[in-house]
């Protein structure tokens, strides 16, 4: 038969903070979240010493819990910013756990009008960018990004992404790798290498043991490099004539993975203006800064000297994980090859095209 159990208004106040991340590991924490997840496994009431009676039977979800949904989206993270600060200086000056609630239910409110508003905003952006890609208007698209991006969050990346790829004529992105690992690829999706380690994958390595050890010291966007699947604005790169003339594999050993240009709009994507371990390399974060990039170089299917080889072997970095929806086609060096991956891997809508004179040496 379910009791009642006795919390203090300094533990009910405590317990709002709990599952905070800034919160302190104290007894007084520890001993209200225990009371009262207690009482919500058995079915109990809730009862503030010398107050009223409430009922908490059946709510699980913490008002904070409620926050973290609204803070998955970015236009309001600085609001919740404010809110947590303000909540912060409540309790510092010791204020009834009714005053705190009442401004975190006011917050919530005033959140989830704005919430509604934004997403009614990014309905009508969607269709305008929508109009002007039809038009194939990608300058004024591009505009449009720029004059709304330091204070929008645009939330319709994929459509502005789609619209840079076709201003600077970024058909695709690509991969290389063994032909042995498209198997494991076809499964798993393209990891990054620090992931393959920790998880002893295997995986026939076509990377210069020496330049993999530089990459280790890189870093991008405050995280190791080796945290990225790296990919290449173009074809025959520095890093397939090295394969080619060092020897250690045939060129036809040699995969292309074609990914849709798109997945440069994706969250904590990085690409750089050269090969990220060179020095003098700079690497972006916004997808603007395309612009600043020497196309003519990373184009040329040839190149000359160190600073050109740099360039043409410009990056795109994605954070941990390309899944193979991202995917457009599998390039191989011949025929034999191409019948090889279609007897032998399992079945899929991606093409497999022989192409060796755009993508080999």
């Amino acid at each position: 038969m379910a009791h009642a159990v006795e919390l203090s208004k300094k533990e009910i106040e405590y317990i709002i903070w709990a599952m905070s991340p800034s919160k302190k590991e104290d007894s007084t924490v520890v001993g209200a979240v225990k009371k009262l997840m207690d009482a919500l496994k058995f079915g109990d009431k809730v009862r503030i010493i010398r107050g009223e009676l409430e009922s908490l039977e059946g709510k699980k979800t913490s008002l904070l819990e409620e926050i973290k949904t609204l803070e998955a989206i970015p236009e309001l993270k600085v609001k919740i910013s404010r809110l947590k600060s303000e909540l912060t200086k409540l309790r510092e000056g010791k204020k009834s756990s009714d005053q705190i609630k009442r401004k975190l239910y006011s917050y919530i409110k005033m959140l989830e009008s704005e919430k509604t508003h934004l997403l009614a905003e990014n309905e009508a952006l969607k269709a305008i960018l929508l109009r002007l890609y039809a038009e194939k208007r990608y300058q004024q698209i591009v505009e449009l990004y720029q004059r709304l991006s330091g204070s929008h969050q645009l939330r319709v990346k994929r459509l502005v992404a789609k619209a840079y790829c076709e201003l600077f004529k970024i058909p695709a992105l690509y991969y290389l790798t063994h032909w042995t690992n498209l198997k494991s690829i076809f499964e798993r999706g393209l990891l990054c290498w620090s992931f393959m380690k920790s998880e002893n994958i295997p995986h026939a390595s076509i990377a210069d043991p020496d330049i993999q050890d530089r990459r280790s010291r890189r870093s991008i966007g405050g995280r190791p490099a080796h945290d990225y699947v790296p990919l290449f604005f173009s074809t025959k790169t520095p890093m397939l004539s090295k394969i080619k003339y060092e020897g250690k594999f045939h060129q036809r050993e040699i995969v292309y993975i074609s990914i849709n240009s798109e997945i440069l709009g994706e969250e904590g994507v990085h690409f750089s203006d050269g090969n990220i371990i060179a020095t003098a390399t700079k690497v972006f974060d916004n997808i603007d800064d395309l612009r600043k990039l020497p196309w003519k170089t990373i184009r040329a299917p040839y190149w000359s000297g160190d600073e050109e080889s740099r360039i043409k072997g410009a990056e795109v970095l994605i954070p941990e994980r390309i899944d193979p929806c991202w995917f457009q086609k599998i390039v191989v060096y011949n025929q034999a090859i191409a019948d090889h991956f279609k007897n032998n891997l399992p079945k899929s809508s991606i093409p497999i095209e022989v192409n060796s004179t755009e993508f080999y040496f």
